[in-house]
């Protein structure tokens, strides 16, 4: 490949561990559809442990941005996509968008807003806070986001002079596909006689998980056929625990630690139906990668999700903690016979490889 290919610069989380924005940047960047376009050189930032407190990380982002100026001093980039989130992630890359330009002052600077609460973000600041962060996405050339319904509200909350456009998640089709459901179950062994709702998730308040819980909790009125099956990790797990304990549930939940993507694989597979909870999102990878699988798909309409499932064909949404609407939507999706061969087609159109060839396309527009 010739070395007068562009220089991309991808400032971003890597796994482990294994978030959206981690997972986005680690299948996007050793894409060759990227390759064969670009020399891509990818700084990480973020967590490589969970448990690690924020004073750690931040002396930690310091020596990155140290290291990565000195290499920005002698290599010089044409573009350079800065990979962000909210909260203390938006916090930590401040430093990035400032160092982005100094050395390389004719670089294309995006900023890729993933996190689904950025706009509550915004609101909750100072006015002081709110101008510092309008002022760094102004400075970008491009700013991303996960919905095209949030090119408009960005624009009208925070600038209508931002350059901005979206740019969905993606999940891989090698790993993520239809499997038998029957041979799924018993290398999991889960029941074969139950209606299995399947919830891959973080427990963390935007996940919603509460109202999951109480929908469940009126849904076991009209079915006791079911189980629900929750994979993720996160501060709230005991206490969602003691929720289902209080509410004599126990029956009809199961809890499991985060896994591989092939064992995550035969949980989608082996399910019925797979629900996202949230109060908000950007567009989940757990959506993204149930299409995949086949699987319907019962969320609430939030975030990107609603750019996604745009018929009843593939999954059923209803407004987020309302968990009454929730349980009917979890029945009506139990009660239908889905066309899991045409939810897949449809969701084969989120591959990684397909989100790889929108963004070349947008590079090559930023880079004229």
């Amino acid at each position: 490949m010739s070395n007068n290919r562009p220089r991309l610069l991808v400032i971003g989380p890597l796994p482990p561990p294994f978030g959206g924005i981690a997972l986005f940047v680690w299948n996007i960047y050793r894409n060759k559809i990227l390759r064969r376009k670009y020399r891509i050189y990818i700084h990480r930032t973020g967590k490589r442990f969970k448990a690690i407190g924020h004073l750690r990380q931040s002396l930690i982002e310091l020596g990155r941005i140290f290291r990565l100026f000195i290499y920005m001093m002698f290599y010089k980039y044409d573009l350079i996509h800065i990979h962000t989130s909210s909260y203390w992630g938006f916090a930590y890359n401040v430093i990035y968008f400032i160092l982005s330009k100094l050395p390389n002052k004719n670089a294309k600077i995006i900023i890729h807003v993933h996190s689904g609460e950025f706009l509550q973000f915004y609101k909750s600041l100072s006015y002081g806070a709110r101008y510092f962060v309008k002022r760094i996405l102004e400075t970008a050339d491009s700013v991303l986001v996960t919905s095209p319904k949030w090119v408009k509200e960005f624009k009208e909350l925070i600038s209508s002079r931002l350059n901005i456009t979206y740019i969905t998640n993606g999940y891989d089709p090698n790993t993520f596909k239809i499997i038998d459901k029957v041979d799924a179950r018993r290398r999991l062994n889960l029941p074969l006689d139950k209606k299995i709702i399947l919830c891959v998730a973080n427990f963390y308040p935007v996940k919603g998980h509460v109202y999951l819980v109480m929908a469940v909790k009126k849904l076991v009125h009209q079915r006791r056929d079911i189980l629900v099956v929750l994979v993720g990790e996160g501060p709230l797990k005991d206490r969602i625990k003691d929720l289902i304990n209080r509410c004599n549930l126990n029956e009809y939940f199961s809890m499991i630690n985060w896994i591989t993507p092939e064992a995550l694989n035969l949980f989608y597979n082996g399910s019925d139906v797979v629900v996202l909870s949230s109060l908000a999102e950007g567009s989940p990878l757990v959506l993204l990668e149930a299409l995949g699988c086949g699987k319907p798909f019962v969320g609430t309409k939030v975030g990107g999700i609603q750019d996604i499932i745009t018929s009843e064909k593939y999954g059923l949404l209803c407004e987020p903690k309302d968990f009454e609407c929730l349980a009917e939507k979890i029945l009506n999706a139990l009660n239908t016979e889905w066309d899991n061969d045409d939810i897949r087609r449809y969701g084969s159109k989120y591959t990684w490889e397909a989100v790889s060839l929108r963004l070349l396309s947008i590079y090559k527009i930023m880079l004229g």
